[in-house]
Parts: C-alpha cells; structure tokens; sequence
C-alpha cells in the first residue's frame, strides 16, 4: 500500500548499470519516480501481454510499466518491485 506520508512512487527493472559517484563506482538498479497522482493515472499499463502473447524479453518481460504521454525512458522494462 501506500504510505500516508508517500508522496511519490518507484519502479523498478532488474536491469543494472554501474555509475560513478564521487569516483566510486557501484551498480545500480534501473528506476523511475513518479509523483503519486502521476503514478495513480488510470491510463497507466502494466504489460504482461503483446498482441495476445507473452511479452517478450526484449520488450520487458514479465512485466513493462507504459506510461502515455512520457518519454520512452518512463516505461520501465522487467519490472521487478513498485
């Protein structure tokens, strides 16, 4: 659920990538924030199917996060935790 002090929500994809901070180098999870009332749009999809088919891999399977009307990077891929 949601906390009552919550004021936005994460998603996050199981893909990684090692960055930079203050010259120590860790890996990180892929991750979009949203504001709570942007995270709540109704228009909003959790894909698990394409054209009546298990999503594939390259388009995040088990599960892609399509938020309309964002960028392409908003929608995350092989979504793994909310």
């Amino acid at each position: 659920g949601i906390l009552e002090e919550g004021i936005e929500v994460v998603f996050f994809g199981t893909d990684k990538g090692e960055v930079a901070i203050r010259d120590v180098k860790m890996m990180q999870n892929f991750a979009r924030s949203m504001s709570l009332d942007d995270a709540m749009n109704p228009d909003n999809l959790l894909c698990y199917e394409m054209n009546g088919a298990a999503l594939p891999a390259a388009n995040g399977f088990p599960l892609r996060l399509i938020t309309p009307g964002w960028y392409g990077i908003a929608n995350v891929k092989w979504l793994e935790r909310i």
